[in-house]
Parts: C-alpha cells; structure tokens; sequence
C-alpha cells in the first residue's frame, strides 16, 4: 500500500488487481495446508478427509486436482499482476511522480 501510495497508484486498476490476487491467494492457503500439513482419514465408502486446526476438507481425487488448479491459477494471476504493478511503479519513477521515503 505505501508503494501505491507513494507513487500515485492506489486508484489504478492494476492496484487493483494485485490486491485482489493477494485476497484470492490468501483464500486458498488454508486449503492447500490442510492438505499438505494436516492428517488424513480414510473411511471406507467415505471421501478421504484432510483436517488441520482451522479447516477440515472431504476431498476427492477430483476436488485434489481442483485445488491444484487453483493453486497454480493463484500463483500465475498474482505473479502478473505483481510484475505489471512493479512495471506502473518503474514507470511512475521514471515520470518523477513521488518517491518512497
């Protein structure tokens, strides 16, 4: 926010769009350590379910690939909107608009 701030950016739509992808990224998080960092049940005739301490998941092989998709969505959208937002700050610097202190 400082850096948007400092260059006249927070009302831009690449602003935006970064913040937007910190939000969606920061959704998923939860998900994907559950997964990764919490203990698994398997019940038979049951989905497999993932349980950490803020979220259980019953998930399918299918919902598996789901959040993996997600997850790599999440990962390319914030990393564009990063570099596109870095690029309108490079820019701005260059116009000598503002600088950070």
């Amino acid at each position: 926010m400082d850096l948007a701030k400092a260059h006249e950016l927070v009302d831009t739509d690449l602003y935006k769009a970064l913040v937007e992808r910190i939000g969606f990224a920061k959704r998923i998080i939860d998900e994907r350590n559950a997964v990764i960092h919490g203990e698994l049940t398997v019940k038979r005739g049951e989905r497999p379910s993932f349980r950490s301490n803020k979220l259980t998941l019953d998930l399918s092989s299918n919902d598996l690939a789901a959040l993996v998709q997600k997850i790599d969505c999440a990962s390319l959208g914030l990393i564009t909107a990063h570099t596109d937002f870095m690029d309108a700050v490079y820019k701005a610097r260059a116009a000598g608009r503002n600088s950070p202190t």
